[in-house]
């Protein structure tokens, strides 16, 4: 079986906030609601895949990419 694990593009909180315009605290809210998936790096440290955020733009445009 070959390797598809592709090195994917992380993203920070204060990244997101500036993309969607949203505060922090919608951010967090998202993240505890499933609209977004944090990857936790450490203790403190939340991250989260361009993917991830791909699919929530489609999923805000009506699914028009």
């Amino acid at each position: 079986m070959q390797n598809t694990n592709i090195e994917e593009t992380l993203l920070t909180g204060r990244n997101i906030e500036t993309l969607f315009s949203i505060s922090s605290n919608t951010r967090r809210r998202w993240g505890k609601s499933g609209t977004l998936k944090p990857v936790r790096i450490n203790s403190r440290k939340f991250l989260y895949r361009m993917s991830d955020i791909r699919h929530l733009m489609s999923d805000m445009n009506g699914g028009a990419q």
